[in-house]
């Protein structure tokens, strides 16, 4: 272990006085220190002051002053109060005053207040203060920012407020206060779960809880029933808490809403929705836009106006002023309709336009009114829309856009209404005569027979085909032909009772549905439809004269349904047709009848697939009278039914016409009978001509003559030795396309004749236009002419007419001696019938060919 002297012990350092102390710490403090006497006087400034305030340290400038001399006469107040209020000994914090810079200027200094008034050696208050300047400002800055913040929260219309992380209410902006119904003193520092803890639970609840646990920013849509309104909130986490804002989408919910509506209105509209339906939704659309008004939409007819939808306003007023008169002092609605112009009345007391009905709006309390008429594309009025009010004047200012919005959507289903109602009339009405059609006629039919049944009641149905009918058409033109419909249908219109039914159903078919009618009164309007059509119907100054055939079928005997009574009747009016009778009733023969005609029509089908087999021409002779030579023959088809037998040509030829058939069967004839001409010059015959009848259908067939030419190529036969037979009505059908055809006929060599002539038109005017060969007298016409000095007459002028044409003449249906020797004696040269030779098979005619060159 070392040892040696020890250290010397240094002296210790003289300790500085307390006073010295405390000026080195004043004098060095950053702190200004002041000493203020009594009555606040200065008495003392640390050198800080010059830092400070710019004083030079000597406080000259400042020194015996008054401290009131240097603070802002608007601190000094609080200043001293806060100085003189502090106890003897006590210390006061200052809040920050104001104190003047030696460069003129004012700091803000805070700092404490020591009351040294009874130290025995200060006698004085001691400040210290720091300058705050720099703080103050900021404060204040921020200040002003939070104020503008704040002011701009309580500007806005929606609800803002802030809640902590305890759920506890930090701030509440005015609107908030108003849509929660609470003040902020009631709010804040509250948690929200106790104040309204009916949300815990609620979508704003979880939508709350969901932000602050996931930070994340929440929006919905929440309906506040207790103000009625709608709002879209927004919730914005922070680590302080939630800022919770709710827009009013009241307005835009309206609007949705309305939309809505409208858009139902417009789907029940183009849906063909009961019109008063549409508008009754249209008002009530009103009365929500509008709270507090009464709407009411009211349809035009004629000159009045009639209630269509008021939801809201009593029945009895709706009632009382049902079929109101358009016109001026008939309330808003009825001069508004009047005038086409909005109609505002503010006091329906005091209206003169309400004299005649201020009582009754007076009793349903009814105090204005406002009305607009809705008008269509032309100007027309429609109808007219209303608002009424109980509360006073009508605000119509404030209601006129919803209600000219309403307005244009009543109109557009008025007038999708009434478009409608015009196609559907169209649809089921005849354009010509304005009678229903077939369509609505059918339905007519039904429902009457419907009731008829309840009723067990009889139904009468008549079926009118007009007679003749065609040829006005074709002689004078359609346009013609569309008067007489028209003066028809005005002449059944004139013949039917209140509640029958009138309808075209065709070209120149008419139906009459007589309700409740038996077989009797049914016979009794179809006589009087007769002599209504028989008289003649003048058009242009010219007269037409036309007939008409009824068939009459009465529920229930001829049927039950509308489809069998009308195809009864049908089948009666073709018979009335047949027999020239005028009417006939149908009779279960009838039906009878027509099934036969529907299996003869099946079978006749069947038979034209092979018609080798089951048809065969038979041919009738056609001779000169004068020496008995044969020139040709007319040929003649035959059906040999496999199990009917032999079918008469009277019940098959219909049978063929009406279904078509008769064009494939001509054709047969046609061809067939070219190559039996063909086969008869073979035996030796080759002079004979072969004559064959064409029906109205083939003639019309637009490639008629070319299938003649291709059958002449087809069978080698010279076109001198054909000869078409025509009806006179085949001809007329269309005297023009007639001509056209004959005269090609005619190119080719084909001879043309018209059959059964006097039994149709039988003009000299149209026999001179048609290029003819022949004429065939009816045999209607031959018989008795022996005897009977009219036919003779008759006979005699038609074969006059012939010579004078130029034509040919052959007489049908002769059966006696005497019918030839009278034909010889009017100068008729050709004839055929019985008396010569019947009908007879290809073979069977050769053979009688033989005997007949044999005899003479």
């Amino acid at each position: 272990m070392t040892t040696g002297t020890p250290p010397a012990v240094l002296p210790a350092p003289p300790v500085p006085s307390g006073e010295l102390i405390y000026r080195l710490l004043i004098e060095h403090s950053t702190d200004l220190i002041a000493l203020l006497g009594a009555e606040g006087q200065v008495q003392y400034l640390s050198p800080s002051v010059h830092a400070h305030l710019g004083y030079n340290d000597s406080c000259d400038s400042v020194a015996n002053k008054f401290a009131y001399q240097l603070v802002h006469r608007e601190d000094w107040p609080t200043l001293i109060k806060r100085i003189h209020d502090t106890r003897p000994g006590g210390r006061a914090a200052l809040e920050p005053f104001r104190v003047r810079h030696a460069y003129g200027h004012w700091c803000w200094m805070e700092g404490t207040v020591v009351n040294l008034l009874e130290h025995p050696d200060i006698r004085a208050n001691l400040l210290a203060v720091r300058d705050v300047t720099e703080t103050v400002r900021v404060k204040a800055e921020l200040l002003a920012r939070t104020q503008e913040y704040t002011d701009l929260l309580e500007s806005i219309t929606d609800a803002f407020y802030v809640l902590d992380r305890d759920w506890r209410f930090v701030y509440v902006n005015t609107y908030a206060q108003r849509l929660l119904g609470k003040s902020a003193e009631e709010l804040l520092g509250q948690v929200k779960w106790e104040v309204f803890p009916e949300s815990v639970d609620s979508l704003v609840g979880i939508h709350y809880r969901e932000a602050m646990r996931s930070g994340v920013p929440q929006k919905f849509e929440v309906h506040y029933e207790p103000l009625e309104l709608w709002a879209e909130a927004h919730l914005y986490p922070s680590a302080r808490g939630l800022s919770v804002s709710f827009q009013d989408i009241s307005a835009r919910k309206a609007t949705e809403r309305a939309e809505r509506q409208r858009s139902r209105i417009l789907e029940l509209t183009v849906q063909g929705t009961p019109l008063e339906q549409v508008l009754h939704e249209v008002a009530l659309l009103v009365e929500q836009q509008c709270p507090g008004v009464l709407c009411s939409v009211l349809l035009r007819q004629e000159d009045r106006l009639f209630t269509a939808a008021a939801p809201s306003l009593p029945d009895t007023y709706s009632r009382a002023i049902d079929g109101l008169l358009i016109g001026p002092d008939q309330g808003s609605c009825g001069t508004s309709a009047f005038s086409r112009e909005p109609v505002v009345t503010h006091d329906i007391a005091a209206s003169p336009a309400w004299a005649q009905f201020r009582e009754l709006a007076g009793i349903h309390g009814l105090c204005s009114c406002m009305s607009l008429p809705v008008l269509d594309e032309h100007g027309e009025v429609l109808g007219t829309f209303a608002l009424y009010e109980r509360s006073g004047a009508m605000s119509g200012a404030a209601h006129m856009d919803q209600l000219v919005r309403a307005r244009d959507l009543a109109a557009l289903a008025m007038r999708h209404h009434q478009l409608t109602a015009q196609l559907r009339h169209q649809a089921q009405h005849d354009a010509l005569t304005g009678l229903p059609n077939r369509s609505l006629f059918t339905e007519r039919l039904a429902e009457i027979l419907e009731q008829s049944e309840r009723s067990r009641a009889s139904t009468a149905l008549l079926f009118v085909d007009l007679d003749e009918f065609k040829g006005v058409n074709d002689t004078v033109g359609h346009h013609v032909g569309d008067y007489v419909l028209q003066a028809v249908a005005d002449r059944l219109l004139g013949c039917a009772r209140r509640g029958d039914v009138v309808a075209r159903v065709g070209g120149d078919e008419f139906t009459l549905v007589l309700p409740f009618a038996e077989e009797p009164h049914a016979i009794t309007v179809a006589r009087r439809v007769l002599n209504e059509l028989t008289r003649p119907f003048v058009v242009q100054g010219r007269a037409f004269h036309l007939g008409a055939s009824i068939g009459i079928s009465v529920s229930p005997q001829a049927g039950r349904d509308g489809q069998t009574l009308l195809r009864h009747a049908d089948l009666a009016m073709y018979r009335a047709k047949r027999e020239k009778s005028g009417f006939a009733v149908f009779e279960a023969q009838l039906n009878q009848q027509a099934q036969l005609r529907l299996q003869l029509a099946s079978d006749l089908r069947e038979a034209l697939r092979e018609p080798g087999a089951n048809l065969e021409l038979h041919y009738q002779p056609q001779v000169r009278l004068h020496d008995g030579q044969v020139v040709g023959a007319e040929a003649l088809v035959r059906w040999r039914h496999p199990h009917l037998g032999m079918v008469s040509p009277a019940q098959f030829i219909p049978v063929a016409e009406d279904t078509g058939m008769i064009v494939p069967l001509g054709t047969w004839v046609m061809e067939e009978a070219c190559r039996q001409a063909v086969a008869w010059a073979a035996a030796g015959h080759g002079a004979m001509r072969v004559a064959v009848n064409v029906s109205a259908l083939q003639f019309a067939r637009p490639d008629f003559v070319d299938t003649v030419s291709a059958t002449l190529r087809a069978t080698g036969l010279e076109a001198g030795r054909l000869e078409v037979e025509l009806t006179e009505s085949a001809v007329m059908e269309d005297v023009k396309e007639s001509v056209e055809r004959m005269e090609r006929l005619r190119a080719l060599g084909v001879s043309v004749a018209v059959d059964d002539f006097g039994t149709g038109y039988s003009s000299l005017s149209y026999l001179q236009r048609l290029p003819l060969n022949v004429l065939k007298i009816d045999r209607t016409f031959i018989q008795n002419l022996g005897v009977n000095a009219t036919s003779r007459s008759v006979v005699q002028a038609i074969v006059g007419l012939a010579q004078h044409l130029n034509l040919e003449c052959v007489a049908e249906g002769v059966e006696t001696p005497d019918e030839r020797e009278a034909l010889i004696e009017v100068g008729c040269r050709y004839a055929q019938g019985f008396f010569f030779a019947k009908p007879l098979p290809a073979p069977a005619l050769l053979e009688w060919l033989s005997q007949a060159d044999g005899a003479r």
